[in-house]
């Protein structure tokens, strides 16, 4: 029984360390919806996909409604998200 609880808490200090690592990775995918939601290019049902996406919801919903509607305005609008993605990135590295 014990060596549950180790390997849980293993796991655990693992996930953290590795969360850690890729923060800055993770705040820029944040502002990366967040900009494509604002954008005016997007059309509505894709940013209300990208607005559950932003939802703190439990479970991989949001993670699932996320990468559908990147891929989605992807395929409608190509260079859209890169575009976004080089302007969070250099945004990060002017400041």
């Amino acid at each position: 029984m014990t060596w549950i609880i180790v390997l849980a808490a293993a796991v655990a200090a693992a996930l953290r360390l590795v969360l850690w690592n890729n923060r800055a990775l993770l705040h820029d995918s944040g502002k990366l919806a967040v900009r494509l939601v604002k954008h005016p290019q997007v059309p509505r049902p894709l940013r209300w996909l990208l607005v559950v996406a932003l939802m703190p919801i439990p479970g991989p919903f949001e993670e699932i409604a996320g990468g559908l509607a990147v891929i989605l305005v992807m395929r409608l609008r190509p260079g859209l998200v890169s575009e976004t993605w080089q302007a969070v990135r250099a945004e990060r590295a002017s400041a």
